[in-house]
């Protein structure tokens, strides 16, 4: 009996498989029936990475699952995803994506509204002939000397038929004309993005480099570890591989890398002897020990980067009508940014109660913006120690500074407005890295808005001191923060942070040609994730993660 639970559990451990799909040609709305086997009792359905809403999902048993095809569902790679890993893909196809070949009309397009647009506008283009929307459709803008391509699949495309497609500018396209183009083929019709309302003024730029260390010790050599890399933002550039010391998987995410480890002697004294490792000691080709001591085998990770960031400020111009967010086409575009993640129903109607008595929603975007981060540096007092929880905080009132940007993001997207949070480091006066996260609202016409409000209601004190003074300069209140009170970390952004993951971003986790990392995926501000084959950790191993180290750099 004992055997066969150890089989058992070993079995419910294992990736899921498909065996075969019933039918593979379907009609929007009917049923599919999916038969494999290790499906779990719930998981995820996805077709070229593209979830199916959990309501469409009939029927999920661990050798079966029963959906309806959505049918805004496109033709593509179907997979399930459990809390174990990912299946095989089998390609199923939507009909209403078989063109019919006796009579394909010419790409045209008939009217194009609006002509002239600025990022985080809707825009709709009505014409025939543009295809169905599959994994390798595309929207391309030529101009100016570049291209930006919109691929059927971004959440930028938020509608594409034969005879209309709508979509949301994506930020990161410059003023110009650019000529559209659909499936390559040019036609014939310009788009004229304006410049957004408002501007940044740039400033001072620093560079630093960020070291990633992983030390581990007992592992199987099938293990692999997961390093998510420095983010290149508009203004803050991604950064420069200096030094690796690992073996990295091919075909690397955006913003993520697999590694295996590469063994090392240590120097006496390792994770298993509880004595402390100095990272800035060892070195793999010249193991130190003590004469008579046998140099310990260690495996380790390192990655060296360059990072540049520079100091912006934002000033919009032009007040923003609030009445943009509620056209279907943003919302849609956006909502993945506007959904709350993680928050029970008592969470979202105290935060729901909060937004009622704090921000006016007939504001414009920009003073609606304002409001809420001024809403959390009011409900909350700063402590590193407080709690880090949203639900908690709510009650206490009393905070860590990260979650006061998870209360900002909630917040906002009660209110409406895209939201989403950078989780990195912040380094202080002395050059040590602290875990911070911080928020990013939308504006449309205007693009991406940073705002700190744990920064703002003075978290971490006179260790950031300097970073404070970058925002004393820029305030505009009448307040001019002699009296000591921080200053507002609102639509500026110094050059002292670092971005690792964003939300809203793609799974850093998954890898092209269909390559998934098996689970447990969590990913948190200072830890770093590593993976073992057999999803726990084997008896007898030990970790240690070091915190991003950054350092400056003077050239």
């Amino acid at each position: 009996m004992l055997v066969l639970a150890v089989v058992a559990l070993w079995s419910a451990r294992r990736d899921p498989v498909i065996e075969d799909i019933e039918p593979v040609t379907v009609d929007p709305g009917n049923a599919v029936t999916v038969v494999g086997r290790h499906f779990a009792d719930s998981g995820r359905l996805e077709i070229d990475g593209i979830a199916i809403p959990q309501e469409h999902i009939r029927r999920w048993t661990d050798s079966m699952v029963i959906f309806s095809l959505d049918e805004r569902a496109r033709s593509g790679l179907l997979r399930v995803q459990t809390a174990f890993g990912s299946s095989n893909a089998v390609f199923i196809t939507n009909t209403s994506d078989i063109p019919d070949p006796v009579d394909i009309p010419p790409l045209t397009i008939d009217d194009l509204q609006p002509g002239s647009a600025a990022v985080g506008t809707v825009v709709r283009v009505v014409g025939q002939g543009f295809g169905p929307r599959t994994g390798v459709s595309r929207l391309t803008l030529r101009g100016n000397g570049e291209q930006h391509i919109l691929r059927g699949g971004d959440r930028w495309i938020v509608r594409w038929t034969d005879e209309r497609i709508d979509l949301v500018l994506p930020p990161g396209i410059g003023p110009g004309s650019y000529a559209l183009e659909i499936d390559a083929v040019p036609t014939g019709r310009t788009l004229d993005v304006v410049s957004p309302a408002g501007r940044s003024e740039l400033g001072q730029i620093q560079r630093y480099t960020v070291r990633q260390e992983l030390f581990a010790a007992g592992i199987s050599g099938d293990a692999r570890a997961v390093f998510p890399l420095p983010m290149g933002l508009p203004v803050q550039e991604r950064a420069q591989l200096l030094r690796e010391t690992a073996q990295a998987e091919p075909n690397p995410a955006d913003d993520a890398v697999l590694y295996r480890f590469f063994p090392i002697a240590d120097v006496q004294g390792t994770e298993n002897s509880q004595a402390p490792v100095d990272p800035q000691t060892l070195d793999p080709d010249e193991p130190v020990t003590e004469e008579g001591t046998e140099p310990v085998l260690l495996d380790r990770i390192v990655r060296v980067d360059l990072s540049a960031r520079r100091t912006v400020r934002f000033q919009v111009s032009d007040e923003i009508d609030s009445r943009q967010l509620l056209e279907p086409v943003f919302r849609e575009g956006f909502q993945d940014l506007l959904v709350q993640t993680d928050l029970d129903d008592e969470t979202v109607a105290d935060l729901t109660a909060l937004r009622q008595t704090s921000i006016d929603l007939s504001d414009d975007v920009v003073s609606i913006a304002r409001g809420i981060h001024d809403a959390v540096v009011d409900r909350f007092e700063p402590d590193e120690g407080g709690a880090a929880d949203a639900a908690t905080a709510l009650i206490e009132g009393v905070a860590a500074p990260s979650v006061y940007a998870d209360v900002a993001a909630a917040l906002a997207r009660t209110a409406g407005l895209p939201a989403r949070r950078h989780y990195g480091v912040l380094i202080t006066d002395g050059g040590q890295s602290i875990p911070h996260r911080w928020v990013e609202f939308f504006i449309p016409q205007v693009g991406w808005l940073p705002a700190d409000p744990a920064l703002s209601d003075g978290a971490y004190g006179n260790a950031v001191r300097s970073v404070t003074a970058f925002y004393r300069e820029g305030e505009e209140s009448e307040t001019d923060n002699s009296d000591g009170t921080p200053p507002v970390a609102f639509g500026a952004l110094d050059n002292r942070r670092i971005t690792l993951t964003i939300d809203g971003l793609p799974d850093v986790y998954a890898y092209p040609g269909g390559g998934r990392i098996s689970p447990p995926r969590s990913y948190a501000p200072g830890r770093l994730h590593v993976e073992f084959p057999t999803v726990s950790v084997p008896a007898g191993t030990s970790t240690r993660w070091e915190v991003p180290v950054l350092s400056p750099q003077f050239n």
